[in-house]
């Protein structure tokens, strides 16, 4: 059976490895990229169950990433961030 796949989002390494082992534990495959672009790009060539989004990102921010994600997808967004 395959698992629910979950992408990430997010700049802080920590909180980005914190997050994917967590939601990996759980049972999902998560996906984790550090800038606006990289995380654009995987959204759309491929396809996972939600988003898990910071706002300010490096290359693009968060709000920049989901207004361009939404043109083309309709995929489940939780925007995380401070």
């Amino acid at each position: 059976m395959d698992r629910p796949r979950l992408l990430i989002v997010e700049d802080d390494e920590k909180l980005r490895r914190l997050l994917a082992d967590y939601l990996g534990r759980l049972g999902y495959e998560v996906e984790a990229v550090h800038d606006g672009p990289t995380g654009l790009e995987r959204a759309l060539d491929q396809r996972y169950e939600a988003l898990i989004l910071d706002l300010m990102l490096p290359g693009m921010s968060g709000v920049e990433l989901l207004r361009e994600l939404r043109k083309r997808s309709q995929v489940p967004v939780l925007v995380l961030t401070a």
